[in-house]
C-alpha cells in the first residue's frame, strides 16, 4: 500500500528542493545548455560574416559547454584564472590534434601524451582537473568532427569564441552569488528536516529492526550531507553579511544546534522503538507531533500561527511526563526541535566563557605508512595507468572499428577521471557500460520519434545535455545514458543516424572500459581497503583534534572542528561506497567500520556544544578528552601498524569524575554530567571503531 505522504505534492517538492542544496546541479545543467546554444548561435553568426561552414567548427561549440561546467574552483577569481588559461590551452589541443590527425600513428602517439598530462595535472587540484579534462576533451573532439588543417585558423577562432562564451556564461548569466546560495541552501536543509520528520513517521510501521536501523541511518546521513552542503555555502559568503538575521558564526552555531537536535530525535526514536512496540495512543501522539513539526519546517509563519500543545501534553495543555526514559530523552529532544524552529538571533545563546590563551593548532597528520607504499605520486600512477590502458584501448577500438576507435580511448580515459581507488575504477566502468547500453536502446528511440524534426531535434539536444549534467552528481551513469541518447539523435540531425552505428558505440564502450579496468586491478593497482583506512585514520585523527581543542578553543573554532570531522567522515563513506553500495553482496565488514565510525562522529556531534558551555578551567573533563584524543590516536595508529593494543578503557576514570559530581554541591557541577555522558559514549564508541576495524584489516588481507 502506497504512504499517504507519497500523494502529497508538498512531499515530492519538498525532495526536489532537498536534492538540490544551493540549486548547484541546476546551475551545472543551465550553464551546460546555455554554453552549447550561446556558443552555436555566437559561431554560427561570425560563420555567417566570414562566409565559414560551422560543421568544422563545432569544436569550439563544445568549448562553450566544456568550459561553463569544467571550473570547479572554490573561489570566483580563481575560477576566472582557470577559464583564462583554459582557452590557450584548448587552442594548442585543437591545434595539435588537427596537425596529427592526418597520421593514425601520430595522433595515437600524441593522444596517449594528451591523456598521461591530463591525469597528471590532477596533482594541481581542482584547476588541475578542470584544465586537464578540457584539454582532453577538446583534443578528442577536434579528432571526433574532423577538424582540417586547411581551416584550421577559423577552428581555432571558434575555440576563442567557444571560451569567451563559456566565460560569459559562467560568469555573468549563471554565476554564483554567496549570500543567496546560503539562503538557498539553509532552506534546503530546512526541507531535509521537514522529510526526516516524514521519515520517522515511516520508521514506526517498519517491524524489521536492521531495516529500521538502516531507514534511520540513511535519513540522519541526509540531514548531515544538507548541513554540510550550508558550511560549504557559508565558507564563500561574505562574514559579515546578515543571512535569515544570523551573522556567519551565529548562523552556523544555529546550523549545528538544529542538525545535532535532530540526530538526538532520530537516536531518541530508535531507543524508543528497541524498548518495543508503541501503543496505538502514543504512536498516535507522535505521528501528530512529526506532522505538526514539518509543517513548522516548511512554513514558520504558518506554524506560528497555529500553536499546538508539546507532544505527550494532557488535555489541558500541560506537560505529562512519560515516566519512560527513553520517551523523556524524546519529548526533550522534539520540545528543543520545535524551540529552534522559531529561534531569533537575539535568542542565540551568550557566548560560553573561554580561554584566553592562544591554543596551538593542531595539525592532522597520518602516520606516513598508512596508504601505499609506493613513491609514485597518485596522480602519476594514475596518468601511467590511463596512458597504458589507452593504448590497448587504440590497438583493441581500432580492432573493432577503423574510423570509431576513438570512443573506446574516451571510454578507458573516463574512469580513471576524478577516481582514486581500484574500486572506484570498476563502479565508473561498470556505471560507463551500463549508461552506454541503455542510453543507446533510449536514443534508438528518440532517433525513430523525431527524425526528420529537425525544430525538436535541435531541442531534445539541449534537453539531453541539460539532464546529462543536472544528474552527473546522482549518479555518472545517468551522464552517460543522457549524452549516448544525444548523440543517437544528432546523427539523426546530421544525416548518418543508423542502429548499427550506436552499436558499435555499445562495442567501443565495453572494449575501452574494459581495458581500462583490467588494468585499473593489474598495473598499480591501489586498492580500495587501503583507501579506506587512510580515511578512517584520518577521521579518527580529526576526533583527536577536537577532544584536545574542546576545552582551549573558543566557540567559534570548535564548530569549525565539528565541520572538519564531518568531512572526514564523509571521505569515509566515499572511499568504502565500491565496498558498500554493491548491489549485491555488500561488504559487512566494511559497513560496520563506516557505522562504527558514524557513531563516533555522532557521539563527538553531541558532545560538541556541552563543552562550548563549561566553565573555564574545567581541569576534570579536560583530562578526560585528553585521555579519549590518546586512544583516538592509538586507535588510528593501529589501522597501520599490525598487532596494535586495544586502548584501555576509560571505566576508572570516568568513575571517579561520577563520584566527585555526586560530591559537588547543587549549581557547581551544572552540565558536567550531560558532558560526561557523552564522554562515556565516545570511550565505548572508539572500541568498537577498534573492534571494526580489526576485522576489516583481517577481510583486506584475505581479500
Amino acid at each position: 500500500m502506497m504512504p499517504a505522504h507519497a500523494r502529497d505534492p508538498s512531499y515530492w517538492w519538498d525532495r526536489f528542493i532537498a536534492s538540490d542544496p544551493a540549486l548547484v546541479r541546476l546551475k551545472m545543467g543551465l550553464r551546460a545548455m546555455l554554453g552549447l546554444s550561446l556558443g552555436l548561435a555566437a559561431i554560427a553568426g561570425l560563420g555567417t560574416l566570414l562566409h565559414q561552414s560551422i560543421s568544422v567548427a563545432l569544436v569550439g561549440v563544445m568549448m562553450g559547454m566544456m568550459g561553463a561546467i569544467n571550473v570547479q574552483d572554490p573561489h570566483p577569481r580563481e575560477q576566472r584564472v582557470t577559464l583564462l588559461w583554459a582557452i590557450p590551452i584548448s587552442i594548442a589541443a585543437v591545434g595539435v590534434a588537427a596537425l596529427s590527425a592526418p597520421s593514425l600513428v601520430v595522433s595515437a602517439i600524441v593522444f596517449l601524451g594528451v591523456i598521461f598530462l591530463a591525469i597528471a595535472a590532477q596533482r594541481f587540484g581542482p584547476r588541475g582537473v578542470g584544465l586537464g579534462m578540457i584539454g582532453f576533451m577538446l583534443f578528442f573532439l577536434s579528432l571526433f568532427f574532423h577538424a582540417p588543417v586547411a581551416q584550421l585558423p577559423w577552428v581555432l577562432a571558434s575555440v576563442a569564441v567557444g571560451g569567451c562564451v563559456a566565460y560569459a556564461v559562467r560568469f555573468w548569466l549563471v554565476r554564483d552569488r554567496p549570500e543567496a546560495s546560503v539562503r538557498r541552501a539553509f532552506a534546503s536543509f530546512r526541507r531535509s528536516l521537514a522529510l526526516l520528520m516524514v521519515d520517522i513517521g515511516e520508521v514506526l510501521d517498519v517491524p524489521d529492526e536492521q531495516r529500521r536501523l538502516a531507514l534511520l541511518r540513511r535519513a540522519a546521513r541526509q540531514v548531515n550531507e544538507a548541513a554540510l552542503a550550508v558550511e560549504k555555502e557559508i565558507e564563500n559568503a561574505d562574514p559579515e553579511k546578515l543571512i535569515h538575521g544570523f551573522r556567519q558564526a551565529e548562523l552556523r552555531e544555529y546550523l549545528l544546534e538544529l542538525e545535532l537536535t535532530a540526530e538526538r530525535i532520530v537516536f531518541g526514536i530508535y531507543r524508543v522503538l528497541e524498548a518495543g512496540p508503541l501503543s496505538p495512543e502514543k504512536r498516535q501522539s507522535l505521528v501528530a507531533e512529526l506532522s505538526v513539526l514539518r509543517r513548522q519546517l516548511r512554513d514558520t509563519g504558518a506554524a506560528r500561527a497555529q500553536p499546538v500543545p508539546p507532544w505527550g501534553a494532557n488535555s489541558d495543555g500541560s506537560a505529562a511526563a512519560s515516566t519512560e526514559p527513553a520517551f523523556t530523552a524524546l519529548e526533550g529532544s522534539l520540545s528543543y526541535l520545535r524551540e529552534l524552529i522559531f529561534r531569533t538571533p537575539s535568542q542565540s545563546r551568550a557566548a560560553a566563557p573561554v580561554s584566553t590563551e592562544a591554543a596551538p593548532v593542531l595539525e592532522l597528520e597520518a602516520p606516513a605508512s598508512v596508504g601505499s607504499a609506493a613513491p609514485l605520486h597518485p596522480s602519476t600512477r594514475q596518468a601511467i595507468q590511463a596512458t597504458v590502458a589507452g593504448a590497448l584501448a587504440i590497438l583493441a577500438g581500432h580492432a573493432v572499428s577503423s574510423t570509431r576507435w576513438f570512443w573506446a580511448v574516451i571510454a578507458s580515459f573516463v574512469i580513471f577521471n576524478r577516481a582514486t581507488t581500484r574500486g572506484d575504477i570498476l563502479l565508473r566502468a561498470w556505471h560507463r557500460i551500463l549508461g552506454t547500453v541503455i542510453g543507446v536502446l533510449a536514443g534508438i528511440f528518440l532517433a525513430t520519434v523525431v527524425r526528420g524534426h529537425r525544430d525538436l531535434e535541435f531541442l531534445l539536444i539541449f534537453v539531453c545535455v541539460f539532464l546529462g549534467f543536472y544528474l552527473i552528481q546522482v549518479s555518472y551513469a545517468w551522464m552517460v545514458f543522457w549524452f549516448t541518447a544525444l548523440l543517437a539523435v544528432l546523427y539523426s540531425l546530421l544525416g548518418l543516424y543508423s542502429p548499427e552505428l550506436l552499436y558499435l558505440r555499445v562495442w567501443e564502450t565495453l572494449v575501452g572500459a574494459g581495458i581500462g579496468a583490467v588494468v585499473a586491478v593489474v598495473l598499480l593497482p591501489a586498492r580500495t581497503g587501503v583507501g579506506v583506512k587512510r580515511a578512517a585514520t584520518e577521521a579518527l585523527l580529526s576526533v583527536a583534534s577536537f577532544l584536545e581543542a574542546a576545552a582551549t578553543l573558543p566557540g567559534g573554532e570548535v564548530l569549525k572542528r565539528v565541520r572538519e570531522m564531518d568531512g572526514k567522515l564523509r571521505e569515509v563513506r566515499d572511499a568504502a561506497r565500491p565496498l558498500t553500495d554493491r548491489l549485491l553482496l555488500s561488504d559487512r565488514q566494511a559497513l560496520r567500520l563506516v557505522h562504527a565510525l558514524g557513531t563516533l562522529a555522532f557521539f563527538v556531534k553531541q558532545l560538541a556544544p556541552a563543552c562550548v558551555r563549561l566553565p573555564a578551567g574545567e581541569e576534570r573533563i579536560r583530562r578526560l578528552e585528553m585521555l579519549l584524543a590518546e586512544n583516538a590516536r592509538s586507535v588510528a595508529a593501529s589501522f597501520s601498524v599490525a598487532g596494535a593494543p586495544m586502548p584501555d578503557a576509560l571505566d576508572a576514570a570516568l568513575q571517579s569524575v561520577r563520584e566527585s559530581l555526586a560530591q559537588a554541591r547543587e549549581g557547581e557541577a551544572r552540565g558536567l554530567p550531560r558532558v560526561l555522558h557523552w564522554l562515556e559514549r565516545i570511550d565505548a564508541a572508539l572500541l568498537e571503531v577498534y573492534a571494526s576495524r580489526g576485522v576489516f584489516l583481517a577481510r583486506r588481507k584475505l581479500a
